[in-house]
């Protein structure tokens, strides 16, 4: 019984369509479960750092790492949706998770970094995950704050290491502003059990009380 060939376009076409399948479904199904945005180890047992999560990537880091507790920098500010699903995430898993609402480039009320370095440091919370949508800037941030404040580490080689984290000094400048015109008094702030006084920073307010909440989102200060 005689067969017809296909054509050769047909093939190639099929191809593509096949290799922009099998693509879409790594980078929107698979990717997003199996592999974790700019993952780092802080603290051995005490302190992770990364990008964006989903549930099953969440679902992931719980099971290799035990995560008690999410410290959110500011992921799904703009996103009540997405911040609905990843708190219903958390609380499934068991994790207490704190929302913050710092802004992308890393600006922000410098209260909300002081209350996210406490929750990180409160043996009682760790392991903690935190992170924020890139896995940079935020908390790129948050980051040099423990290698400074908590570990004692030099500020120079904190930089640095958040370069390993795609954190571009020329083009990121907001985050080493942040740094420069925070990092001491958040450091005094952490000894003193204090909150921050009166500043002008970029997209800021001051929160009255940034003491550490049980809650699992933390209210945005009203602009």
């Amino acid at each position: 019984m005689a067969t017809s060939k296909r054509p050769l376009w047909v093939w190639l076409v099929g191809g593509v369509v096949a290799a922009g399948l099998g693509f879409w479904a790594w980078d929107d199904l698979v990717k997003p479960a199996t592999v974790i945005k700019r993952f780092g180890v802080v603290e051995e047992g005490k302190v992770y750092r990364s990008g964006e999560l989903t549930p099953a990537s969440l679902s992931k880091i719980v099971r290799e790492r035990g995560i008690r507790t999410e410290v959110d920098l500011g992921t799904f500010r703009d996103d009540p949706a997405g911040e609905a699903r990843m708190a219903k995430a958390a609380t499934a898993l068991g994790v207490t998770r704190y929302s913050f609402h710092l802004y992308g480039d890393a600006s922000g009320d410098p209260n909300e970094y002081l209350q996210a370095l406490r929750l990180i440091n409160d043996p009682a919370n760790q392991p903690v995950l935190v992170h924020c949508g890139a896995g940079t800037h935020r908390t790129g941030c948050a980051v040099v704050l423990y290698r400074t404040i908590v570990q004692g580490k030099d500020y120079q080689a904190s930089l640095r290491e958040a370069e390993e984290f795609d954190y571009l000094p020329e083009k990121h400048v907001m985050v080493k502003q942040m740094l420069d015109q925070w990092r001491e008094p958040i450091a005094k702030a952490m000894k003193s059990g204090t909150a921050l006084v009166e500043r002008t920073t970029p997209h800021a307010e001051t929160v009255a009380n940034p003491a550490p909440t049980t809650i699992q989102s933390v209210p945005e200060t009203k602009r």
